[in-house]
């Protein structure tokens, strides 16, 4: 009987969305180059055997990636620290745009707990936005 290890990940993107303004406009309005970027209208495929579909809103998002969900609070620290010198920028977004912390979160076998501490949630609420966990769960 062998025993494997299956692999832990864990990302983390702070994300603007508008209905309408292209990715570039919200770049320019951040002034922080996004690490992830799609327009409204562009194609896109959820999976290789799925129909050609289209973005309803362009995306701007800053991303960290870890192997484990232990790693939440350095992940969220190095986001929030990318974002320290634009804070102000945020308020600037125009009507409709929503911006959101979304933890991708993929483990098996395991408990998975996280946190996010009041610094962050003040971070958080200083520009406007959300959270959102999406977990993948396998045996």
């Amino acid at each position: 009987m062998s025993l494997t290890t299956s692999p832990r990940r864990l990302e983390v993107q702070l994300m603007v969305d508008h209905p309408q303004i292209q990715s570039a406009e919200l770049e320019k309005l951040l002034t922080l180059p996004a690490d992830l970027r799609w327009d409204v209208g562009q194609c896109y495929k959820p999976s290789l055997s799925a129909p050609e579909q289209h973005y309803q809103f362009s995306r701007w998002a800053l991303r960290a990636v870890a192997d484990s969900i232990d790693e939440l609070p350095n992940v969220i620290r190095v986001l929030a620290q990318r974002i320290q010198g634009i804070q102000r920028k945020f308020h600037l977004l125009p009507n409709g745009s929503t911006v959101t912390l979304t933890l991708f979160v993929t483990e098996s076998d395991t408990v998975i707990g996280m946190g996010v501490d009041a610094e962050v949630i003040k971070l958080l609420a200083r520009i406007n936005a959300g959270i959102e966990i999406s977990l993948v769960v396998t045996t």
